[in-house]
């Protein structure tokens, strides 16, 4: 068998570091060499873009609450009731939404205008404290109405919904708020009235942003860092 061995010289000139120039003169020949690319679809590239955006938008947000304070509460609510439902809903469910979390009751038929619950709902959210102010951040929720059929089924379109300020029953901790908040679908204004009790309870004080951001959502974030900016 023949083995042909290259000289060592030949073999070690592989491994030597190109100077600057040698480089970019490799690199133009290489790229002639090599057939044109083809670019990446434009899905592709939309959703790398957006991810990107997204990435950036958050990393922005968690700078811009560096120092931030933040208080853990759970919030109950009671929904009793909703009156004055227009003619023609067969059955309503209130969804309570705050940024990823929410909680819905059960379907309930609308029955002479009135559909009635008397279910509790809880959410847990996050209160921040602005330290300028050493006061919390608003921390809106929204209820929304979800129109079905008599069993329950249907494609669940949105009938009503409005939105409240959790900052408010922080303030009053343990304290059962009862309030009859006015519903509106889209931009106009409806009849309905929805009746709810909100109790806050305290669950965990003085934690800090970096031990809570598991639990924390964009939309958390980006109240909170609205703040920030207006505190400035």
């Amino acid at each position: 068998r023949c083995v042909t061995a290259f000289p060592v010289a030949h073999r070690e000139l592989h491994r030597l570091p190109l100077d600057r120039q040698s480089r970019a003169s490799h690199a133009r020949e290489q790229s002639r060499r090599r057939p044109p690319s083809r670019p990446f679809p434009a899905p592709g590239a939309e959703a790398r873009e957006a991810w990107a955006g997204s990435a950036a938008m958050v990393l922005g947000m968690l700078r811009s609450v560096a120092g931030w304070k933040a208080d853990k509460y759970r919030f109950d609510v009671t929904v009793h009731n909703a009156y004055n439902v227009l003619p023609g809903t067969k059955a309503l469910q209130v969804v309570w939404k705050r940024g990823n979390k929410h909680a819905q009751t059960k379907t309930a038929r609308s029955q002479r205008g009135e559909a009635q619950w008397e279910e509790q709902l809880s959410l847990a959210c996050t209160m921040f404290v602005n330290p300028k102010s050493g006061t919390y951040e608003p921390k809106p929720a929204l209820f929304v109405l979800r129109e079905l059929d008599d069993d329950g089924t249907g494609a669940g379109r949105t009938y009503a919904e409005a939105a409240v300020d959790l900052l408010e029953f922080a303030m009053r901790p343990g304290q059962a708020i009862r309030r009859t908040l006015p519903l509106t679908r889209g931009a106009s204004a409806l009849p309905t009235h929805l009746i709810f009790t909100i109790r806050a309870s305290p669950v965990t004080e003085g934690v800090a942003l970096s031990d809570v951001s598991s639990d924390v959502s964009v939309a958390d974030l980006a109240d909170v860092a609205e703040g920030a900016e207006g505190a400035e």
